[in-house]
C-alpha cells in the first residue's frame, strides 16, 4: 500500500509556481497521483508534474475558470497528464489510498475526514 503524503498549506497568498518543486522534494513522493485542491489558474498545478512519473489533478470551486485552465494545459502539451475539474468543495472525488500527494491551498476548504 502506498503512503499518502498530505500537505495542508495555510497561506495568506497563493502558492508560487517555484514552490511546487520544494513541495515534491519535501514530500518524498517520486511519482503517482498528485491532487492540487484550490488550483487557482493552474500554473502551480502544472509545475507539480515534475516528470512523466506524475499524474496531476487540479480541483477548483470556480467552474468559470475550468475552460481557460484546460486550454492552457492543452497549449502546454500536457492535458491528460495534468487535468483540472470543478470541485463541489465537500468531498474529494477519490477512493481511499488512491492519491499519493494532496496539496491543499486552504486547509479549511477540505473536511478533516477527507
Amino acid at each position: 500500500m502506498k503512503r499518502l503524503a498530505l500537505f495542508s498549506l495555510l497561506l495568506t497568498s497563493p502558492l508560487l509556481a517555484d514552490e511546487a518543486s520544494d513541495i515534491l522534494s519535501q514530500s518524498g513522493v517520486k511519482g503517482g497521483i498528485v491532487v492540487h485542491v484550490g488550483c487557482g489558474d493552474g500554473t502551480v498545478t502544472q509545475k507539480l508534474r515534475a516528470n512523466d512519473s506524475y499524474q496531476v489533478q487540479g480541483l477548483t470551486k470556480e467552474a468559470d475558470k475550468v475552460p481557460a485552465i484546460r486550454d492552457s494545459l492543452y497549449k502546454a502539451g500536457i492535458s491528460g497528464a495534468v487535468a483540472v475539474s470543478e470541485w463541489n468543495g465537500k468531498h474529494l472525488p477519490y477512493i481511499e489510498n488512491y492519491v499519493n500527494l494532496l496539496v491543499v491551498e486552504d486547509a479549511a476548504a477540505v473536511a478533516k475526514e477527507e
